[in-house]
């Protein structure tokens, strides 16, 4: 395919048809080049990522402009994770795809507004596991955990497992003192229930991730621990939840998770006393 790149670059800049056509375009090179180094000679990602950040930034674009922009976006840094950077460069770029992921997913959302949402989480999570710390502050946690607790019966499996990825790693930035925290810890217990047991049991290693920072810090985890959550544990020492393949058993994660909350905190040690653990489940989690 035989296409300028400096005039590909000038129809990017302008709204319209010619957008449209141009990141088609974009998207075409990069998806089907066998060449890297030629790719990127022709299109430089120091040219083009700001362009394509500058148009996920803008809140006029249509959305059918957004969503092949995130998939430029997307290309490119399945090319290279280098291009993570320039990407994180762009101020606002990371708060834009995560408001985009949050809003078009309200209801109803119309096809092409899920179509963007499940493109920002492929970004957010590529962004991730190069700067977890990024995606954090520009509320990428909370936008992935909204996505799962909120939405998760209209977009794919793939999706939700993604959005699963980037709460988990998200996680371990959140600090004890987050005021985020209180309405982070209710989303992760609608986490917790999902059917998936992947995204479950990783609900389950974000609350040990946050009850250990606790611990660690001399803090009691008990402002951790929503209503429901000792219940929820409990149920699955009791419970016959298989682990996914190389992982744990959710019972013995439950048990080590529980012991540390009570290890950590009065509070949850009594009540867990009078409330009474499963007499047979828990021994059998700790012996998988």
């Amino acid at each position: 395919m035989d296409v300028d790149p400096a005039a590909l670059l000038e129809w990017l800049g302008t709204p319209g048809d010619m957008q449209v056509m141009a990141l088609e375009q974009l998207c075409m090179l990069l998806l089907l080049s066998d060449n890297v180094d030629r790719v990127f000679e022709r299109c430089p990602p120091r040219n083009f990522i700001p362009v394509l950040c500058k148009i996920i930034i803008d809140e006029s674009a249509q959305p059918q402009v957004t969503e092949a922009t995130l998939r430029a976006l997307t290309f490119y840094i399945e090319v290279s994770q280098e291009c993570v950077q320039r990407v994180v460069a762009v101020d606002g770029t990371l708060r834009a795809i995560c408001k985009h992921l949050e809003e078009d997913l309200k209801s109803p959302p119309a096809k092409e507004k899920l179509e963007i949402a499940m493109q920002c989480v492929k970004v957010l999570e590529l962004v991730c596991s190069r700067d977890t710390q990024a995606v954090f502050a520009a509320g990428g946690m909370a936008a992935s955990l909204a996505l799962i607790t909120e939405a998760s019966a209209r977009v794919f499996k793939d999706t939700l497992l993604s959005a699963s990825v980037i709460v988990s790693k998200c996680c371990t930035r959140l600090e004890t003192t987050d005021p985020s925290l209180p309405q982070t810890t209710l989303r992760l217990t609608g986490m917790l229930r999902h059917p998936e047991p992947v995204i479950a049991t990783r609900a389950l290693r974000c609350f040990s991730t946050l009850a250990d920072r606790f611990v660690r810090s001399s803090e009691d985890p008990e402002s951790i621990v929503p209503p429901t959550l000792l219940d929820q544990l409990t149920s699955l020492l009791s419970g016959s939840a298989e682990a996914s393949e190389g992982d744990e058993p959710p019972a013995l994660v439950a048990l080590n998770l529980l012991t540390m909350l009570c290890r950590g905190s009065r509070a949850i040690a009594h009540r867990m006393l009078v409330a009474g653990l499963p007499t047979q489940s828990a021994p059998a989690a700790a012996a998988a």
